[in-house]
């Protein structure tokens, strides 16, 4: 009795001491992947025992560690810091020796779970530069700015501060980003690359979730088969993770487990189970809204018909106090009801959105789903506990379908990504045909195939046909990182000229220096479009693209302090006029990156010649303007931004550019060159809405 004590102690302590020394070692993956597994596995291990789950495979244990981590981060909002879950999991390897509990064996179960996950991350993972690997795909530069905020200041952020005082909330549930930084700092890593890992590794752990769902709905080798559909047939994965989504990943994890937690709770009615079902259903809501919504919607469809779920219920209340005091979903502006309610319109109807659906499903995925859906000949099949609960389960990811209608707060909700978690369940009902040919005959050479299919496949990247936001990072682009953050202080403003799509968007999260256009602009449910007045800065903008030299860019240089211009050749803009302007000197140059610093030497100065009103301009209809060419080199059209729909205007039969109209009351000018020494004759055309002129206004040169 006394060697078996000894042998469990022993394991215990030397599984905890072996990845606390491996956080010495100087490598910073490993140091990296200990720390997540020192801060999950331990507490995820006492909770599971304490629960009584049948089910002992460690990577639950890790999978359930991360559910309470993520919680706690909201508990430890004040001071985020990684001695907390560092002690928490001291505490429970100490509590696991008081009550002589043995490691969970890695079994060929557990082996068959890696090697799924393995395969997932060998299509996302950096391969080509592993150690130090680029910023990933654009929905990082969000996510990446609130880690850093966090670990600036040991705590999670309400605002945007100190870069964007202007915009006062946080919508986006902080779990996955106060995790990340807990592990930057028991890691002492680089927040890039642990931002990364820590998103790669927790969300490769969505395959153990489907396991479990597969598992409590029907048998574990219907779990092991719906855990190879899910890595190895779908293309959910692949295709966030390529884009950066962790966070929506890590909650499409949590959401899984807490379904499978769920049901098991109430079929088992153990109350330890039902509180553990809720500490994952806090995780879930504490990292992702949009995975949430239909878990929400699956809990109560579930209470209706069971009401032990009340149980489950309150320990989710329990859980997510913290989550629930600090969330804040402010009303819209005007400005963001007009984009929200747009983009919500294209997310449902636009052809593109339904081909990354479609094509996110995986074609063998769908297939085998297809054929267990056919094989279904017995009504009491058809009626069954299992398919009952898949099909609530289904249900509850359709109806965020109607999200505008049912839920008030819908603009912070994507459809098409909820829309996306039916593959869950086209997983499962795979892994059931697959466990069902597996029973019926030795089928090894037609796994073989489909995993052989799988590689090439995931391989191949078939996602060229789909408009990916792949990482916009380049060698050129961390050489520019470099020097802004050598040569500028935190207090400078960056001249950007793309809110997406580029690789100046990535300065607030890597530099930490505020940019005109920031990636979160079109951010919703933050209000920053209004809070950073994003009409007045477009219209700017198109000034200095116009007119580099001018007066009106000097101004408008001063208002926004701008310091320094970023320009890549991509961005619309011609970096030799830029540079030979009195207003710019260059400082950095490398391939198709420009850095500039502002001077303070004196503009190009316009004189007005003629003044011209104009009236209200006709939407659907060209109208025209006809003026005297003289001196004048530049027009200005003076208009009331009122009404939807974009104006384009012609000079001399010659497309001159568009004015974009936000339907803020508020009035503008738009500047456009024009050709010398020819008579002036105007085009617009409206579109939607009629365009209001204030004024017509010729400018020359000034003569010194």
């Amino acid at each position: 009795m006394r060697e078996h004590l000894t042998r469990n102690r022993v394991s215990i302590l030397s599984a905890w001491a072996v990845l606390a020394g491996a956080l010495l070692i100087p490598v910073g993956i490993i140091r990296i992947g200990a720390a997540l597994l020192l801060m999950t596995f331990f507490p995820g291990f006492l909770i599971w025992e304490y629960a009584g789950f049948e089910e002992k495979t460690p990577l639950v244990c890790v999978l359930c560690g991360t559910a309470l981590l993520t919680v706690v981060v909201y508990y430890c909002a004040w001071i985020v810091w990684a001695p907390i879950p560092l002690g928490l999991s001291l505490g429970s390897a100490m509590i696991l020796l008081k009550r002589d509990t043995p490691l969970p064996l890695i079994d060929r179960k557990t082996v068959y779970l890696l090697g799924c996950i393995l395969f997932m991350l060998t299509y996302v993972y950096p391969w080509t530069d592993y150690v130090a690997f680029f910023p990933p795909g654009d929905e990082m530069k969000l996510h990446l700015l609130h880690c850093s905020t966090i670990l600036e200041s040991m705590n999670l952020p309400s605002g945007y501060a100190p870069l964007y005082p202007e915009i006062h909330h946080v919508t986006q549930p902080l779990g996955y980003h106060g995790m990340a930084v807990m592990v930057a700092q028991a890691s002492r890593s680089p927040l890039v690359p642990v931002s990364t890992m820590v998103g790669i590794l927790a969300a490769s752990l969505g395959c153990v979730a489907v396991y479990m769902l597969g598992k409590t709905l029907h048998s574990e080798k219907v779990g092991l088969t719906s855990a190879f559909s899910f890595a190895g047939l779908s293309f959910l994965f692949h295709q966030v993770a390529l884009s950066g989504s962790y966070p929506l990943l890590i909650g499409i994890t949590l959401q899984v487990f807490a379904v499978s937690l769920v049901i098991q709770a109430v079929t088992q009615k153990s109350r330890s189970q039902f509180a553990v079902a809720g500490l994952a259903c806090a995780a879930c809501f504490c990292v992702d809204l949009n995975a949430f919504l239909p878990l929400a919607v699956f809990l109560v469809g579930f209470m209706i018909v069971y009401r032990s779920t009340f149980y489950i219920l309150a320990s989710f209340l329990l859980f997510s106090l913290p989550p629930l005091a600090r969330i804040v979903f402010p009303p819209l502006e005007p400005l963001e009801v007009m984009f929200a309610g747009e983009w919500f319109s294209q997310s449902l109807n636009s052809l593109k959105e339904f081909n990354t659906f479609f094509f996110s499903m995986g074609p063998l995925l769908l297939i085998f789903a297809l054929f267990q859906v056919c094989t279904v000949r017995r009504v009491r099949q058809v009626v069954s506990f299992p398919v009952a609960v898949g099909g609530l389960y289904t249900v509850c990811l359709c109806i965020p379908l109607l999200s505008s209608i049912l839920v008030p707060v819908w603009w912070v909700f994507d459809p098409v990504f909820i829309m996306r978690m039916v593959i869950i369940v086209l997983s499962v009902l795979a892994g059931l045909f697959l466990a069902q040919i597996l029973e019926k005959r030795n089928m090894t050479w037609f796994l073989s195939g489909l995993v052989l299919v799988a590689c090439i496949l995931h391989v191949s990247d078939p996602f060229f046909i789909l408009p990916q936001q792949q990482p916009t990072i380049s060698d050129d682009a961390l050489a520019a990182y470099r020097w802004l953050s050598n040569n500028t202080t935190p207090q400078d403003t960056i001249l950007n000229f793309q809110s997406s799509g580029d690789s100046s968007t990535w300065i607030p999260a890597v530099v930490g220096r505020r940019v005109l256009l920031p990636y979160h602009l079109y951010y919703k449910g933050d209000n920053a479009m209004s809070e950073l007045n994003l009409p007045e800065r477009f219209t700017d903008l198109a000034t200095l693209k116009t007119l580099p030299s001018s007066e009106f860019s000097k101004s408008i240089l001063e208002k926004y302090g701008i310091t320094h211009v970023y320009i890549q050749e991509e961005d619309g803009i011609d970096p030799e006029m830029v540079e030979d302007s009195p207003l710019y000197n260059l400082e950095f140059h490398q391939n198709d990156i420009y850095i500039l610093s502002v001077t303070d030497e004196d503009p190009v100065l316009y004189t007005p010649l003629l003044y011209l009103s104009a009236g209200s301009v006709p939407h659907g209809v060209r109208s025209y303007f006809s003026l005297p060419a003289g001196e004048a080199v530049l027009l200005g059209i003076h208009y009331a931004d009122t009404g939807k729909g974009n104006v384009d205007i012609e000079i001399n039969d010659v497309y001159a550019g568009t004015i974009f109209r936000f339907n803020t009351d508020n009035h503008f000018v738009a500047f456009f060159v024009l050709p010398p020494g020819e008579d002036i004759r105007i085009s617009l055309f409206p579109y939607a809405s009629s365009f209001y002129i204030d004024s017509l206004v010729l400018y020359s040169h000034e003569m010194e």
